[in-house]
């Protein structure tokens, strides 16, 4: 394992704690931040957008941290003031930050779902999702009806978008049976007929921001 960290990271300085520390802290962050990437693209799809952020890291701490290490050790540079390697460290928490940025725009307006800032809550049968910013399919919540039911079912719902416009619709058996547009605020009803097996509400848009949607399933 230590082989493959040190061929995309290359070797720590060892003779220094601080940059000792350093370098398995950015190590620690870049595979905690690749999890995080993973189960979004679980959950979300986008596999192909992890390539940018896995690759761009590596290198760009590869570098700054070589350049850190070699300032420090090279004797035209032992006379030098703190203050240096302090700004050099800003410099890279910069790095760091511009690269999360760049991830951030980059998986936005090239991956085919992303979902940013998303909350949801479930109490007693009232389900409310909120969303940052939206771009492609999110499944909202999934339910099951064990037998069929005669007559038409009803789910009431709030939702409201500030940007853009999203379409909420369910599925059954993976057939969607309904569907409806939101562009602005809207207080709806879900109707369908209650036959038995399992129902998928998601929503899906092309782009929308600060997408807010309640359900009342029971």
């Amino acid at each position: 394992m230590k082989n493959t960290i040190y061929f995309m990271f290359g070797k720590p300085y060892v003779e220094s704690k601080f940059y000792r520390f350093t370098y398995w802290f950015g190590v620690g962050f870049y595979f905690f931040a690749l999890l995080l990437f993973s189960i979004q693209a679980l959950s979300f799809g986008g596999w192909v957008n992890i390539l940018f952020p896995a690759i761009a890291f590596p290198l760009i701490f590869r570098l700054v941290y070589k350049l850190n290490t070699r300032l420090h050790t090279h004797t035209s540079f032992k006379g030098l003031n703190k203050r240096v390697f302090i700004i050099l460290g800003i410099v890279l928490g910069g790095m760091i930050g511009l690269f999360t940025v760049i991830t951030l725009v980059v998986t936005f307006f090239f991956g085919d779902n992303v979902v940013i800032n998303m909350n949801k809550t479930t109490t007693n049968g009232e389900v409310n999702v909120s969303i940052g910013s939206l771009k492609g399919n999110h499944e909202v919540e999934t339910f099951e009806i064990n037998e069929t039911v005669n007559g038409t079912m009803t789910i009431p719902f709030e939702a409201s978008v500030e940007e853009g416009e999203y379409t909420i619709y369910l599925e059954h058996s993976d057939e969607e049976i309904w569907e409806d547009t939101i562009s602005s605020a809207k207080n709806g009803v879900i109707r369908f007929k209650g036959k038995k097996g399992i129902y998928t509400i998601s929503v899906y848009t092309d782009e929308a921001k600060k997408v807010k949607l309640s359900l009342s399933l029971y």
